[in-house]
């Protein structure tokens, strides 16, 4: 069941997923399909980031940007 041509999994291969500008984010290491929304200059992909479950990737993905910079700010301060 695929639910046919016009039907996109914007959960795990959304349009963030295949952009043409490579985003050097650190989350890409930990889960890459959390990128799958953030892709902004799909008008698609931006609709999806505004309802419940895209807030809550674009949460995860801040939240774990900001973990691995204090991550690195204390590594380069007590090294």
């Amino acid at each position: 069941m695929t639910g046919g041509q016009n039907w996109t999994n914007f959960v795990d291969t959304g349009p963030g997923m295949d952009t043409n500008i490579p985003s050097e984010l650190s989350i890409k290491e930990f889960d890459p399909t959390l990128t799958a929304t953030l892709n902004f200059s799909d008008p698609e992909a931006f609709k999806a980031l505004v309802c419940p479950l895209g807030l809550e990737e674009l949460r995860a993905v801040v939240m774990y940007e900001v973990m691995n910079l204090h991550g690195l700010v204390v590594a380069v301060r007590h090294n």
